[in-house]
């Protein structure tokens, strides 16, 4: 009966989770350039690419090792079902630019995906839930709710960054550098007190959980990289589609089986990613420059 209510009574996650959700949405708004999406459309073959790589192969990518990785325990696979349908966040749009990627492609990416997420996410998660896991009744997410929810801490803190951007451009460009860094600052938190809460069963599930986790983002950079590479698009787009496939918003994934589903060992997955993320978007990144050298 302890374990159940951990999460559900820490008054630290409850704040600092949709209020992180907020500012990741807040700063991906005030990052947006409208230019940044003419450029884009003007050559569409990446921006489409990535977005079928990131809609489409990578939630059938986290179906297929959930089934292979986790059929012992369908809270853990299913935690990494969520995680698969997560748009990418602010994480992939900062890896971009440091690496010297794409990073209006990045930010259209990262900005379309997340505008589609309130209709795909819980669509696709019910789907895989009672058809591929058979769950039942046990992990199911109300439609309309998750739908009005998500689209309460997605679009509109985007639209609120964008009108603050269009109404103080100087002011918003500091902003959005800070923004950034709190947003990694409230992640850490919320995945350090996650960890803190449930430190009688974390390694356990760590153990379980951890080979799928690696599994997933190291198989969804390499593959989108290598079609990307295929596709003959140059190297800052192949760099940024890698990054923007791999790299997940991992406190939107902790808001819906924390927040939404009420699930503290579903939310162990997106936790240990929220650490993982940092150490190979970091190592592809200076994997793939190093090779242009």
């Amino acid at each position: 009966m302890k374990r159940s209510r951990t999460l559900k009574s820490s008054e630290l996650i409850q704040i600092f989770l949709p209020f992180s959700v907020c500012l990741i949405m807040f700063g991906i708004g005030l990052s947006l350039d409208f230019s940044n999406f003419k450029k884009v459309f003007e050559k569409p073959k990446a921006f489409i690419m990535g977005l079928i790589l990131q809609n489409i192969m990578l939630p059938i990518l986290a179906t297929l090792i959930a089934l292979s990785g986790l059929p012992d325990s369908n809270t853990l696979a299913l935690g990494l079902v969520v995680l698969g349908l997560c748009p990418g966040g602010s994480t992939s749009n900062i890896f971009t630019y440091i690496f010297k990627g794409d990073v209006a492609l990045s930010i259209c990416l990262t900005c379309i995906s997340s505008l589609l997420s309130p209709i795909t996410i819980p669509f696709l998660f019910n789907f895989f839930s009672k058809h591929i896991f058979n769950s039942g009744q046990s992990y199911v997410l109300d439609i309309t709710k998750t739908s009005l929810i998500l689209v309460g801490f997605t679009i509109v803190p985007v639209i609120i960054g964008i009108l603050v951007k269009k109404a103080a451009p100087i002011f918003s460009k500091k902003l959005e550098k800070v923004m950034s860094k709190i947003s990694i600052i409230f992640l850490s938190i919320i995945i350090l007190g996650i960890f803190k809460q449930n430190s009688e069963n974390i390694l356990s599930f760590i153990k379980a959980s951890g080979p799928s986790i690696i599994a997933l983002n190291f198989a969804a950079i390499f593959i989108s990289y290598m079609i990307a590479k295929a596709m003959k698009m140059r190297s800052d787009q192949t760099l940024t589609i890698g990054l923007e496939v791999g790299i997940q918003n991992g406190a939107l994934a902790l808001f819906i089986t924390n927040g939404i589903l009420q699930s503290w060992e579903m939310s162990i997955v997106p936790g240990s990613y929220g650490i993982l993320m940092y150490i190979s978007g970091t190592a592809y990144g200076l994997f793939i420059r190093k090779g242009e050298k």
